[in-house]
C-alpha cells in the first residue's frame, strides 16, 4: 500500500494505532492523545515560497495545507511551522499552551514518522525520520508557549479542613427521603476518599477503582498489620507488566473499612435496592463510571466543588500524591519509589517540593 499525502499516511497510522493501543479491551488515553496531534499535523499550512515543485498551490492563498504533502517530501521547515503552530494554540482558559505539551507532541511526531519509516511499513525513507530528528524540543520563554509550572505538594491543613467540611456538610443534610440520604453518604464517602488518598498516595485513578476483593491482609516482622490493595488496572501496566501492590497504613484501614460499611448500611435504614446485593467485587466509591476516566474525573470534579463551597485554595488530588511523596521521601526516598509505583527514582524525586528535595540533601549527607 503507498500514501501519497500525509493524509493517508495518517489514516494508515490510525487504524494501527486502534489496534496497538489497547487497555482491557478499551481504546486508551494514548490513542486519543495521538489523534490529537496529527489533527494539528493536518492543519498547518506551508507557505507558497516552500513548496517547489511539490505541488500547486492553492489559487486563493497561495499556499497549501500540509496534509496534502507527499510523507517523503516533509521538511525540517515543515516540522519548524507545525510546532510554531502548536506554540501559538490556546489551552483551558484561553491560556497558551503548555511548553511540555509542545513536546510531546513532538515526540509523538517523530514516532509516527518512525513508525512509518520502519522497514516492513516502508512509507518514507529512514532519512526522512533521522532528518526530523535534529529538530530540538522548544525551550521556556522563546516561544508564546506557557511555561510549565512545577506541581506543587497539597498543604496538609488545606487537606484536613477540606475532609473537615465534607464530614460537617454531610452532617448537616437532611435525611428524609432516599435521595437525601444518598447525598449524605457521598459527601461522607468524599471525606474518607481523600483520607485514604492522603495516607496512600495512589494515582487518583487507582483509588476510584478500588474494590473489596482487591484487598489482602499482611502482617511485617515488627507484627504490624498492614492492608495490601492489589490495582486492577494501573498506569504504567503495559511498561511494568506486574502487579501494582499499595500498602494502606492504620489510619487508611480504618476510613476504608467504615466506606465499606457505608456501601452496606445508611444509618438505621437500608438504601436502594441495589445496595442489598453490594459484594465484594462492586467499586468501594461512588464514582462507578464504566471508563475509568470517567470515574476519576467524577473525583476531581467532587473534590473541586468541595474547595469551592468550603472556599480553600485550589487543589488538584495528584497534589494529594505529590504531597504524599515530599513526606515518604523524607523517610525513604525507595520506600516512596515502591509505594507511589514509579520505575525510576528520578520520577519520584521529581515530585519532591522543595522543602522535600532539601530534606533528601540533609539525609543523604547524614
Amino acid at each position: 500500500m503507498t500514501c501519497a499525502t500525509i493524509k493517508d499516511l495518517v489514516d494508515v497510522y490510525l487504524l494501527w494505532a486502534q489496534r496497538r493501543y489497547r487497555k482491557h479491551g478499551r481504546i486508551s488515553r494514548q490513542y486519543q492523545n495521538l489523534s490529537a496531534m496529527l489533527t494539528h499535523l493536518l492543519a498547518v499550512v506551508v507557505p507558497a515560497e516552500r513548496l517547489l515543485d511539490r505541488a500547486a498551490t492553492c489559487p486563493e492563498t497561495g499556499a497549501r495545507a500540509l496534509r496534502d504533502v507527499p510523507p517523503g517530501e516533509f521538511s525540517i521547515a515543515d516540522f519548524e511551522d507545525y510546532l510554531d503552530h502548536l506554540c501559538h494554540l490556546k489551552g483551558r482558559g484561553d491560556e497558551p499552551i503548555a511548553v511540555s505539551t509542545v513536546n510531546k507532541y513532538r515526540g509523538w511526531t517523530l514516532q509516527f514518522f518512525g513508525w512509518a519509516a520502519k522497514e516492513r511499513q516502508g512509507y518514507i525513507e529512514p532519512a526522512v525520520h533521522f532528518r526530523l530528528k535534529q529538530v530540538e524540543e522548544v525551550e521556556p520563554g522563546r516561544t508564546p508557549a506557557r511555561r510549565t509550572a512545577k506541581i506543587k505538594s497539597a498543604k496538609e491543613e488545606h487537606v484536613r479542613e477540606l475532609i473537615q467540611f465534607c464530614r460537617k456538610h454531610a452532617a448537616e443534610l437532611p435525611v428524609r427521603t432516599p435521595h437525601q440520604r444518598q447525598r449524605r453518604r457521598r459527601w461522607q464517602l468524599l471525606a474518607l476518599a481523600l483520607e485514604v488518598h492522603w495516607e496512600s498516595g495512589m494515582r487518583p485513578g487507582e483509588l476510584v477503582q478500588m474494590r473489596q476483593c482487591d484487598l489482602s491482609v499482611e502482617r511485617d516482622n515488627e507484627g504490624e498489620v498492614w492492608w495490601l490493595y492489589t490495582a486492577p488496572t494501573f498506569k504504567t501496566e503495559h511498561h511494568a507488566g506486574e502487579e501494582r501492590t499499595i500498602y494502606l497504613n492504620a489510619i487508611a484501614q480504618m476510613a476504608l473499612g467504615e466506606a465499606i460499611e457505608l456501601n452496606r448500611y445508611d444509618g438505621p435504614q437500608q438504601m436502594f435496592d441495589w445496595a442489598h446485593g453490594f459484594d465484594d467485587t462492586m467499586r468501594i466509591w461512588p464514582w462507578k463510571a464504566s471508563d475509568p476516566d470517567a470515574a476519576r474525573n467524577g473525583y476531581y470534579g467532587a473534590v473541586t466543588n468541595a474547595l469551592k463551597m468550603a472556599k480553600i485554595p485550589h487543589c488538584a488530588p495528584n497534589q494529594i500524591r505529590h504531597a504524599f511523596a515530599t513526606r515518604a521521601a523524607a523517610v525513604d526516598l525507595e520506600g516512596a519509589r515502591a509505594q507511589l509505583g514509579h520505575r525510576n527514582i528520578k520520577t519520584t524525586e521529581g515530585y519532591l517540593d522543595r522543602d522535600g528535595q532539601a530534606a533528601r540533601k540533609l539525609l543523604d549527607r547524614l
